[in-house]
């Protein structure tokens, strides 16, 4: 997988960037692939590069995201992040496309554009007590 890799991570690339935006109906907005989300598959963090065999499943998914977000009409998860200085949105939309079960997250910083921020199989389910809801992530929006 490491000669690999490289070659799938630039095939995806030009891929990623002949998207441009989709059309979101939940959001009633465009959801714009940028160069952050991008990002995002292959670093957790701006100096934390994420495994490579997670690097290329997401990579491997990434095609389905426009597809997903084109036919939303209905949000699984939302978190919302507060600072001092601004508020972050993640909405996460989840379907089964190709027969393959993924979640596709979405960022809004502010009260700026809706952005791709990842695609990731979806993780098992959890049920909060205190919450009327679902959740189906295991771990943190902003880093998933």
């Amino acid at each position: 997988m490491d000669q690999t890799l490289p070659l799938l991570r630039e095939k995806t690339r030009l891929l990623y960037q002949k998207i441009g935006s989709v059309y979101c109906p939940y959001l009633s907005d465009r959801v714009y692939f940028s160069s952050e989300g991008f990002n995002h598959i292959r670093y957790r963090s701006a100096r934390r590069e994420r495994h490579p065999q997670v690097q290329y499943l997401r990579y491997k998914l990434l095609y389905l995201a426009p597809g997903l977000l084109e036919m939303s009409h209905t949000l699984q998860e939302y978190e919302k992040r507060d600072s001092s200085l601004s508020s972050t949105q993640f909405f996460g939309f989840i379907g089964i496309l190709n027969q393959r079960k993924v979640k596709v997250i979405v960022k809004q910083s502010g009260r700026g554009n809706y952005h791709f921020w990842s695609i990731i199989p979806n993780w098992k389910t959890r049920k909060n007590a205190d919450q009327k809801w679902v959740q189906h992530y295991s771990g943190d929006l902003l880093d998933d």
